[in-house]
């Protein structure tokens, strides 16, 4: 079991670097999705706890912002803490939750996966061009040290042709 998992991971990082703005905007797209499907299962266990809410008194129902934040449904914590139409301290704790939550979820993976279809041709250009000038320092080194026999030596010439022609 746990050699095939490491077997999926290699060929999933293989095809990350491979295809990385094709996987990043999938990555997205399944987030939506769940984010989407979230929403009416937040809704359902909102409409499931509120008797207990009520019961225990409490201003928010943390039965359901600890549900969202276990499962990733942060945009369904969001909507949902909207549609309450409280606009107490707690709601808007609430909803601050929702939006930092969907922030680290959306960005964070689609960033770093996009990013390496940004990074790595960058980099990889990059190090073309600092590969290109250290295989030319051996060149400039060898030039270093012809260049100035070559130009002592047209001195020593010209100074004779001057001497020569006295």
């Amino acid at each position: 079991m746990a050699n095939n998992i490491y077997l999926f991971l290699i060929d999933y990082t293989k095809s990350l670097l491979l295809h990385p703005i094709i996987n990043g905007l999938q990555l997205g797209f399944y987030i939506v999705l769940w984010q989407v499907i979230g929403t009416p299962i937040i809704s359902f266990v909102n409409d499931l706890t509120k008797p207990l809410k009520a019961k225990l008194d409490m201003k928010v129902n943390y039965f359901v912002l600890i549900f969202g934040c276990l499962t990733g449904l942060f945009s369904s914590v969001y909507f949902l803490s909207g549609l309450e139409g409280e606009n107490n301290v707690y709601s808007r704790a609430f909803r601050l939750i929702g939006i930092f939550g969907s922030v680290f979820l959306f960005l964070i993976p689609v960033t770093l996966i996009l990013g390496e279809g940004i990074i790595i041709p960058i980099y990889s250009i990059i190090m073309w061009i600092v590969n290109g000038i250290i295989s030319l320092l051996p060149i400039l080194a060898g030039l270093a040290i012809i260049m100035p026999i070559v130009f002592i030596g047209g001195l020593f010439s010209i100074v004779s042709i001057v001497v020569g022609r006295l």
